[in-house]
């Protein structure tokens, strides 16, 4: 079992205030919490990507999940059942646009600020 999402990251100092990552090196310090402010993990002059793809642990792993179609036919490769292939591919469609690309995108977010 896993803490909710949403996480979110900051940078903080080790006395617990704000903080900024390093601008040539990008690294420092970060704190992953969930969406009830507690903490789940501090790292230690990490770069800043490493907080970023921790944070979006939640959102990655329920992307994972949704990919699973409901759709489904015997041999795609061969089949005649344009209707059933069609609604394959729009729930891949749906899928990659809504779930996985967001997720993505949270993951390699390249702004250094802390969402």
């Amino acid at each position: 079992m896993i803490t909710p999402g949403p996480w979110k990251w900051a940078g903080v100092t080790h006395d617990g205030t704000g903080a900024s990552p390093d601008r040539k090196t990008g690294r420092g310090f970060y704190q992953v919490g969930g969406h009830d402010g507690k903490t789940i993990c501090t790292l230690t002059d990490q770069p800043t990507g490493n907080a970023q793809l921790i944070a979006a642990s939640p959102d990655l792993l329920q992307a994972c999940k949704k990919a699973e179609c409901p759709h489904w036919v015997h041999n795609a490769g061969i089949t005649t059942d344009i209707e059933a292939l069609r609604k394959i591919a729009l729930f891949y469609a749906d899928w990659n646009n809504n779930v996985l690309l967001p997720a993505i995108a949270k993951a390699e977010e390249t702004n250094l600020s802390p969402a």
